[in-house]
């Protein structure tokens, strides 16, 4: 369950499993889950373990923000039948959790510490989607549209 009171752009990408996107608020290199150390990720590791107000000194657990979305993004198994890759070495920055296809004309890579709004900006880069739940949208762009445009006017020269 997610904190409502931490700004969004705390949350950072931890772990993706299909069309599942995984943010946490924890430290990246402290966030844990079940078999994370474990290679190939992608039939040993399960979803982030979540905090716990039982265990308020436990600093693996961070509160989860889970995602969906639609699009041609690869993930660091697409060319294995087993990956070389525990979600560990793809945390630490050894390859990234998403990639544009060969085949995409926007060439993109999604790396483990995204933030929700670059999550956003960046799969609307390849003509994606992402799915949040309601209580994450006020502080997420409301349209990708809206959040380029406020790109836009914080990069623009002023006179």
């Amino acid at each position: 369950m997610f904190n409502p009171d931490l700004p969004r752009d705390q949350y950072q990408l931890c772990y993706v499993d299909g069309c599942f996107a995984y943010f946490t608020s924890a430290d990246i290199t402290k966030q844990w889950g079940d078999d994370w150390n474990d290679a190939p990720y992608e039939h040993n590791a399960e979803e982030p373990y979540e905090f716990d107000e039982r265990w308020p000194h436990d600093t693996h657990k961070g509160d989860i923000i889970k995602l969906a979305f639609e699009a041609e993004l690869m993930p660091p198994c697409y060319d294995y039948l087993n990956s070389p890759y525990s979600v560990q070495d793809i945390n630490a920055g050894k390859v990234p959790w998403l990639r544009s296809s060969s085949w995409s004309e926007g060439k993109i890579a999604i790396q483990a510490g995204t933030t929700i709004r670059d999550f956003f900006k960046l799969v609307k880069e390849v003509g994606g989607i992402v799915y949040a739940p309601s209580d994450v949208l006020p502080q997420t762009p409301q349209s990708i549209e809206e959040a380029q445009r406020a790109d836009t006017e914080q990069s623009a020269p002023t006179e």
